[in-house]
């Protein structure tokens, strides 16, 4: 429970009485579970499971509207454009001044991580046309 309290306390969530619920439901679990009577526990752990959902959608959604969300995945794919375009410009470079095409070279060129350089030449060497 230690790591439920962590996160919903970082959210800004208050002790709530789903999560009070959820904290004596399992209490009953352990109960349960010590007097052998698993049927009743089976019932109680698809109870706590369900609840333990919903809250867990309310923190994971907790402060971003859906404005916010289209503000960030436009702000992401601008961020992509430009490092493609980064990328693709110095792999131009590079083959203008005769120079073999390494993901090491292209993170050079383009000022971008090598881990980037990478990932964005393994998409672009799936598009290049064989020749």
């Amino acid at each position: 429970m230690f790591q439920l309290d962590n996160l919903i306390e970082t959210k800004g969530f208050k002790m709530s009485s789903t999560k009070k619920e959820i904290i004596t439901e399992v209490e009953s679990i352990r109960e349960l579970i010590k007097n052998d009577d698993l049927m009743n526990c089976a019932k109680l752990v698809g109870k706590i499971d369900a609840r333990l959902e919903l809250l867990l959608e309310k923190i994971a959604g907790y402060g971003i509207s859906e404005g916010r969300k289209e503000g960030i995945n436009k702000a992401r794919e601008a961020r992509t454009a430009k490092t493609k375009e980064k990328v693709q410009n110095a792999i131009n470079l590079l083959r203008i001044e005769g120079k073999e095409i390494t993901a090491y070279q292209v993170a050079k060129v383009a000022d971008i991580s090598f881990n980037t350089a990478k990932k964005y030449l393994e998409s672009i060497n799936q598009k290049a046309p064989a020749v």
